[in-house]
């Protein structure tokens, strides 16, 4: 993307003109002539706002926005001729709708088609947060709230997980470096902020060589996760390489890989100060080589 500010603008635009339209769409429908033509005029307005933000964005190569551009005004098309020659300045404009009835099959159409665009955007355009950023500190909240804001940024819940691999070495040990347990209940409230359910079928996967940990930590690691989780499969990753850093990986059912970096699960009721970030596509594409 070029200009991360002027995309910023286009997805407002598109959210006002989304706002407007879900408006009008709930709107009485006993009303005079006049109040019909205004509201037709502004209805317009918001469709051509939509298609410019659109074309902006497709500029800008935004994921997804010229499939959205071409779908959405094919959709609009069907219920206002001429949509695509619309003037940029509506004054005294007569909006030409083909059908009433049509008009009420197709809006909430493509009301569906871009409120589903607008959501994709929300993970598409997020500013770039694998430079990191600082979580936790004195006279601040412990890192937990940063970190699980920063999860459910990443993993917006669209389509099943099926895969979520760890690469915290300590992960059976239960006690942080301060001395208060919290790893194990950390890791389920990691795995609810990904939105898995008690009904979910995942897989778990930690490092194949866990540190200070035993059989008994394993098996109790276990039942802690399908004591919540009664569908999910405690599992290892390949053992191609050793990892220092704490990785928080998952895999979609379709393949696609989102991943975040940050500290240790038993590690997030503490004060310290923690370095928190998602994962680039690029790095992610490697981790999944490894693992």
């Amino acid at each position: 993307m070029k200009d991360q500010a002027s995309v910023q603008r286009c997805i407002a635009d598109l959210q006002s003109a989304n706002n407007a339209l879900a408006l009008m769409e709930h709107q009485p429908q006993e009303a005079d002539a006049t109040l019909i033509e205004v509201g037709r005029i502004l209805e317009a307005r918001a469709h051509v706002a939509v298609v410019e933000s659109a074309k902006l964005l497709a500029q800008h190569n935004v994921p997804g926005a010229a499939i959205f551009l071409d779908v959405y005004s094919r959709i609009v098309q069907e219920f206002m001729t001429e949509f695509m020659t619309l003037p940029h300045d509506l004054t005294g404009f007569q909006p030409i709708l083909t059908n009433e009835e049509r008009a009420k099959h197709f809006r909430p159409v493509a009301l569906f088609v871009l409120a589903s665009f607008l959501t994709q955007l929300t993970v598409t355009t997020q500013p770039d947060l694998s430079v990191g950023t600082i979580a936790g500190g004195p006279e601040r909240r412990d890192p937990a709230h940063a970190f699980f804001d920063l999860i459910r940024k990443v993993h917006p819940r669209r389509e099943a997980i099926r895969e979520v691999i760890l690469t915290d070495p300590y992960i059976l040990v239960d006690v942080g470096e301060g001395g208060g347990a919290g790893g194990y209940d950390g890791t389920i409230a990691y795995l609810k902020a990904l939105g898995l359910g008690h009904s979910d079928n995942f897989v778990l996967k930690i490092t194949p060589a866990p540190k200070r940990s035993s059989s008994a930590a394993f098996e109790l690691f276990e039942r802690c996760l399908t004591n919540a989780f009664p569908k999910a499969t405690l599992a290892r990753f390949a053992n191609r390489c050793e990892f220092h850093d704490r990785f928080y990986l998952t895999r979609y059912a379709r393949g696609e890989p989102r991943g975040v970096f940050g500290p240790s699960l038993n590690g997030l009721s503490s004060s310290a100060v923690v370095m928190i970030g998602a994962i680039s596509t690029a790095d992610l594409k490697v981790l999944f080589r490894w693992l």
